[in-house]
């Protein structure tokens, strides 16, 4: 299978579409962090993960990944699937609930599109935070 992106197709083993099984339902139906951002973060991760050992700051990772949260969090108020599917808390088999996730995987693809295609790091991604992050990180041994 290959991650879908305009100008860059990223295979993706099927072993990871196994890993990305319990995603749904806010990650094996516990209502937590909705499952297609989980699943966006893992995209993110094939594309600009990295492996090497701590102290190596994962930022073209973290900021593509913080900023689809964002977005997300901005379009639909929180991003916690609880939350996102309340309406159908005793019944999340019906199926406005899996017309309103299609709608939540729909958007997270397409800002997931967006920051996949951009080269660098977008200014609106910077955080303050992450030079102290990285100061203390860095220092972990």
């Amino acid at each position: 299978m290959l991650l879908g992106l305009k100008e860059q197709q990223v295979p993706v083993p099927e072993e990871m579409m196994r890993a990305a099984t319990s995603f749904g339902g806010g990650v094996a139906l516990s209502k937590n962090i909705c499952g297609c951002l989980t699943a966006a973060a893992m995209a993110v991760g094939l594309v600009h993960g990295s492996t090497e050992p701590t102290g190596t700051a994962p930022r073209p990772a973290y900021a593509r990944t913080k900023a689809v949260m964002d977005r997300f969090r901005e379009c639909f108020g929180t991003t916690q699937c609880g939350d996102l599917t309340a309406p159908w808390v005793q019944n999340f088999a019906h199926p406005d609930r899996a017309y309103r996730c299609g709608e939540l995987v729909r958007f997270t693809l397409e800002q997931l599109e967006e920051v996949l295609q951009r080269p660098e790091e977008s200014p609106e991604w910077q955080e303050a935070w992450w030079a102290d992050y990285l100061s203390r990180r860095d220092k972990v041994q």
